[in-house]
């Protein structure tokens, strides 16, 4: 079954909810303090009309929430996996020295460039099918084991590459460390691959209403920090036919075209189907306020 969820959080920084809000609404708060509803019921009506008594400003957000086979229904959905957070954080399979100048400190590091292949010790990852490495933003850095490569190829699977990744402890020669040189023999050894997304959606969507947290860079037009008023939602020729494809740029209204500190990657109904049905390991909830576990696209003018 699939319905939308309504959920709040206040206008104002730092403002908590009133004791009361609390107290009535303690079952619809999240983990980390957003209220949220099924669209249209009375216990939103309540909580709006108790907000309303406190003249509580309120930042508003609707998502669709679904489970089961209706959620294959739909075209694409958000694709949202676990850390590794064991990983050694040097990255010196990327070359910074391309980066923007001005944003080469925390987590953004835009125009880095991977030059090397990536080792592991493939042990530590657990047996996990997917997981995400940390500390690093533009772009993410997917690693897959090879039952799911296996998986994947044999869907023809579009929109995405593979780098076999090396085993830490091993040695390995200069021309086979380097990110952008084929081998069949690292292909047939590897443990773990690099999955690489290699299309970006046609068009970025709209962002009406926005609240600013620190301002874009003025160097390589980078937005890390903002919170959404507005929902955007796609139009269908903004997106591919692809199976695998990344958003990490917005339209801000009166603005322009920006690019966002992060890449957003989007799979087909088809590619989520083969993750849930084969009980891949190292997906993650696609959000924890309000607590929803599969992001869907959603894209205007398509009723499901």
């Amino acid at each position: 079954m699939d319905k939308r969820i309504a959920y709040y959080r206040p206008s104002k920084r730092l403002v908590n909810w009133p004791k009361d809000v609390l107290q009535r609404f303690e079952k619809s708060e999240s983990k980390y303090g957003v209220m949220y509803f099924e669209e249209g019921s009375e216990e939103e009506h309540s909580f709006l009309a108790l907000c309303g008594e406190h003249g509580l400003g309120l930042i508003r957000g609707t998502m669709l929430k679904c489970t089961g086979k209706d959620l294959y229904r739909y075209p694409f959905h958000y694709l949202t996996v676990k850390m590794f957070r064991k990983m050694n954080y040097e990255y010196e399979f990327m070359d910074f020295s391309t980066a923007c100048n001005n944003c080469n400190t925390g987590i953004h590091r835009v125009g880095a460039t991977q030059v090397k292949k990536i080792q592991l010790d493939s042990g530590q990852l657990k047996s996990n099918d997917i997981l995400e490495m940390p500390g690093y933003k533009a772009p993410n850095i997917f690693l897959i084991s090879r039952n799911l490569k296996d998986l994947m190829e044999s869907e023809n699977f579009t929109g995405y590459r593979l780098i076999p990744c090396l085993e830490k402890g091993r040695h390995y020669s200069e021309k086979e460390m380097r990110s952008n040189t084929q081998s069949k023999k690292l292909e047939n050894e590897a443990n773990y691959f690099q999955l690489i997304i290699t299309d970006k959606i046609i068009n970025p969507p709209d962002i009406g209403r926005f609240r600013t947290l620190t301002p874009p860079c003025p160097v390589c037009n980078t937005f890390s920090n903002f919170i959404e008023v507005d929902e955007f939602v796609f139009h269908i020729k903004d997106l591919q036919k692809k199976d695998f494809q990344i958003l990490n740029e917005y339209n801000f209204k009166g603005m322009g075209r920006y690019h966002i500190g992060g890449d957003i990657p989007i799979i087909s109904s088809r590619v989520l189907r083969l993750f849930i049905e084969n009980k891949i390991k190292g997906l993650y909830r696609y959000m924890t306020d309000p607590p929803v576990k599969y992001g869907i696209v959603e894209i205007e003018g398509i009723t499901i």
